[in-house]
């Protein structure tokens, strides 16, 4: 479970992990071009993050509305802010309630260019660059092939197609690790990525009949609904999916799962009359 924030964080420290992330995803990225994107001038900046100087809570909304954070990340962002300037410590007690500020909680998502992503549709690419980050697990090609039931030559392939898209590398001792943290197609029809959710699919309909209900969770409700709501209910879905990512991600992963959330419609448009 993700761990609520402590009274000693600040929105200073927020602000630094979300800084330190994005110099991940680009070492060269600076703390001038950071200030830039948040529409903060640097030494501002600078001073906020050593606690020199607090935003207001006008600054935050404007900061929040800047940046790719879901919903509920920018809520956090704002009621650190507002905690900040609490002169009382039980007040800012009770702000903070509830606001997640461990790292698990600052999950970043790049954008995967559909090409690369027609070379990795099979499922079982997926599942290799996501073994790679348990470090009890080999990441040879047998070691790999034994873990997901496939051929050696098909995990040897799959390996190498992984390498070119550039979403697996090798460390110093020669170990696959993935090269970019998480990453996502977005909402762009492909054939692609049809193939990929029916794989999917098709592994989930195994999995009813193969695994004990202990190690799975398949549930579904039937609803009568208004369509203009369907916006409001992908985007509550998209943040559920990262909320609970970053819960089973922490602690010591030593497995793979896949995770799918089902909305559909089942009746039959009619004519209009």
């Amino acid at each position: 479970m993700t761990a609520p924030a402590s009274t000693s964080i600040r929105s200073g420290d927020f602000l630094k992990r979300e800084f330190l992330l994005r110099q991940q995803g680009n070492p060269r990225y600076s703390l001038r071009r950071f200030a830039k994107d948040l529409g903060l001038s640097h030494p501002f900046l600078s001073q906020v993050l050593n606690g020199r100087k607090k935003l207001s809570e006008e600054r935050a909304r404007e900061i929040a509305q800047l940046t790719n954070w879901s919903r509920a990340r920018q809520i956090d962002f704002i009621k650190l802010v507002r905690a900040d300037l609490c002169t009382s410590d039980s007040e800012r007690k009770k702000i903070l309630s509830g606001v997640k500020t461990s790292p698990q909680a600052f999950t970043r998502f790049e954008s995967l260019a559909l090409d690369r992503f027609r070379l990795i549709s099979d499922w079982y690419h997926f599942a290799i660059a996501e073994m790679t980050t348990i470090q009890s697990i080999a990441t040879d090609a047998e070691a790999i092939a034994k873990r997901f039931g496939l051929t050696p030559l098909l995990a040897t392939k799959a390996i190498e197609r992984l390498l070119e898209s550039q979403l697996l590398e090798r460390d110093t001792s020669g170990r696959l690790k993935k090269s970019i943290n998480n990453y996502t197609t977005g909402n762009i029809p492909s054939s692609a990525i049809r193939r990929y959710h029916r794989s999917m699919l098709t592994k989930a309909h195994a999995a009813i009949e193969t695994q004990d209900p202990i190690e799975r969770d398949f549930s579904g409700v039937t609803m009568a609904i208004d369509p203009k709501n369907i916006p409001k209910a992908k985007k509550m879905i998209a943040d559920f999916r990262r909320e609970l990512m970053a819960t089973l991600e922490s602690g010591n992963p030593s497995t793979v799962y896949h995770f799918s959330a089902q909305l559909f419609r089942l009746d039959i448009e009619q004519e209009k009359k």
